[in-house]
């Protein structure tokens, strides 16, 4: 609880978000609609590894329920994937995330587990 003059059951409340750009082999933005075969956010997926196994990350109670959302931060010219949400169960431990960017695949090219 926060007041003036006592500071009692303090916890600390870290936000993370991570900005991930997104380019072809020729440099252009794989994320800009403008660009032919771009990543449509509506089919960008989040999957964290947990015990082996992806498992999508989704929260309907979110503004972005996946986690995730392309976009551009003011004075920015290029689209950018930020995620929201970060794996933070293991807090020991790493932890892996996956993206698969609509196809099925993860960023590695391989097939998704599930």
């Amino acid at each position: 609880m926060y007041n003036c003059k006592k500071n009692n059951n303090l916890r600390e409340d870290i936000n993370y978000s991570i900005q991930i750009f997104v380019e072809s082999g020729s440099g252009q933005n794989l994320l800009d609609p403008n660009t032919p075969g771009y990543f449509k956010e509506e089919n960008i997926r989040m999957y964290w590894l947990v015990e082996g196994r992806e498992e999508l990350f989704f929260n309907p109670k979110l503004d972005y329920p996946y986690g995730l959302t392309v976009g551009k931060e003011l004075g920015q010219a290029n689209n950018y994937l930020k995620i929201i949400t970060v794996n933070h169960r293991d807090k020991e431990n790493p932890t892996t995330t996956y993206i698969d960017w609509g196809n099925g695949m993860l960023q590695d090219g391989s097939k998704l587990i599930k």
